[in-house]
């Protein structure tokens, strides 16, 4: 029995992991879209945001149907738990990611020029670290990356303010449209919304390998 239970429970693992690859890889074509100015990426990322969906569903049941069948004992259901917090946490960074999508069609469409990115850029790569960060801590139990990857949620804070600091300077200078410079912040506000989640899914790692809570500062 207990053999049957970490087999499907490696299964859980495996889908965890080939969703989260889907979703780090959709914020990183996301804004490449918007760096290369390129629409394929973005449209790919709309394009595969029933992939995300699907392994939603998929995870759900089978952390659902490993807790109603095979009776947990306690460190399993606190793992199991954070699967499905996590589970959701990875969706919403794949809507995250389409939202991003969107707004870059909309600001090419709008005639963006392509321009140095700044912040916005170093958002991109920070997200994409704490989401790597979270799911790694999940999947080797390492309480500590969990912990540090909480702890980073302030450098996407900080580098948010940056973003926000360059836009009010294109807006001194005049030389972007108030509509795409709206856009960039909204692109900005995602990231920060996925930094967010990937700083939930370290949260319900570190509780679960602990059984303690911590929060973002």
């Amino acid at each position: 029995m207990r053999t049957e239970f970490e087999e499907q429970l490696n299964q859980l693992n495996q889908d965890l992991i080939d969703m989260s690859k889907l979703c780090t890889e959709a914020v990183e074509k996301a804004i490449h879209a918007l760096t290369d100015k390129d629409p394929a990426p973005a449209k790919r990322v709309i394009e595969n945001e029933q992939r995300i969906n699907d392994y939603q569903s998929l995870i759900d049941q089978e952390a659902i149907r490993l807790i109603m069948r095979q009776q947990p004992v306690a460190s399993d259901l606190r793992f199991l738990s954070a699967a499905l917090a996590m589970n959701t946490d990875l969706e919403r960074i794949g809507d995250q990611a389409e939202d991003i999508s969107h707004l870059v069609l909309q600001m090419l469409d709008r005639g963006y020029e392509e321009r140095e990115l700044g912040a916005l850029n170093e958002m991109a790569k920070q997200a994409v670290v704490m989401i790597e960060d979270s799911v790694a801590a999940f999947l080797k139990g390492d309480s500590d990356l969990a912990k540090k990857t909480c702890q980073s949620d302030d450098i996407m804070d900080n580098l948010f303010i940056r973003v926000r600091q360059e836009v009010i300077e294109e807006i001194k200078k005049g030389s972007l449209e108030a509509e795409i410079l709206t856009d960039i912040m909204m692109v900005a506000k995602y990231m920060e919304r996925i930094g967010d989640h990937a700083t939930n899914i370290a949260e319900s790692v570190y509780f679960s390998l602990t059984g303690e809570k911590i929060h973002a500062d």
